[in-house]
């Protein structure tokens, strides 16, 4: 192969990654924009560029899945205490971190705790809860967070470790809405922040009646929480 042509090739190669970055960045230019939300979208940003853009009255984008799924889009939670509840468990540092509204539904544009289109960034949600203050997390189900107020009733089964929870109306609506718009991805259980079981999602959950099976010591540590007297 003569170098003339290896250049020809290689120069073509260069314009079809070019020509796919493009095409991204245009698929992606146009961001969604709903007036009729059922289910909130929020996100993380970092304080000083978001602010900074915001305040300057420029439209900030969070960006939809891109580069053949490598950036699988921003992460999305369905309240800013699930969202503060993230930052906590992760260390984010709030001095740095922000939580922002998305001008999207999390019902319609978010997919395995994804955007799966752009949306809009909205200024910074007020009245946050101060990340100490997020509610302690007994269980994580993939980035929704479930404190002890929110199961409402609960019972341990004698011949396998496993625990039926009932939870609130309000955090079943959120589990249900994360679980349907993740359809066919995994989702992580964690209690008390530690990694207990992945699980394929088959289906929505919804309802808010949960079979959770667990090993011994983890079903153990979880009725011990539950029946202390601690909120």
């Amino acid at each position: 192969m003569t170098g003339k042509r290896i250049l020809a090739i290689a120069t073509l190669l260069l314009l079809a990654v070019a020509g796919g970055v493009y095409f991204e960045f245009q698929r992606n230019a146009t961001p969604t924009v709903r007036t009729d939300v059922s289910t909130p979208v929020y996100s993380l940003g970092e304080l000083q560029s978001y602010d900074s853009a915001l305040s300057d009255g420029r439209v900030v984008v969070k960006f939809g899945p891109m580069f053949l799924g490598l950036y699988p889009g921003g992460q999305a939670f369905t309240t800013v205490e699930a969202a503060a509840s993230y930052m906590s468990q992760n260390d984010w540092d709030p001095a740095a971190w922000g939580i922002y509204e998305l001008s999207g539904d999390f019902l319609l544009d978010v997919s395995g705790g994804y955007t799966n289109k752009s949306l809009i960034v909205r200024p910074k949600t007020q009245g946050i809860l101060a990340i100490g203050q997020a509610p302690e997390n007994l269980l994580m189900f993939g980035p929704i967070g479930i404190s002890k107020a929110d199961i409402l009733t609960y019972g341990f089964e004698t011949d396998t470790p496993s625990v039926q929870i009932r939870l609130s109306e309000e955090k079943a609506q959120e589990l249900a809405a994360y679980t349907k718009s993740s359809v066919g991805t995994q989702m992580n259980i964690r209690l008390i922040g530690q990694l207990v079981r992945i699980i394929h999602i088959a289906e929505a959950i919804t309802g808010g009646e949960i079979r959770l099976s667990l090993d011994k010591e983890h079903s153990a540590t979880l009725k011990q929480r539950l029946a202390s007297g601690d909120d």
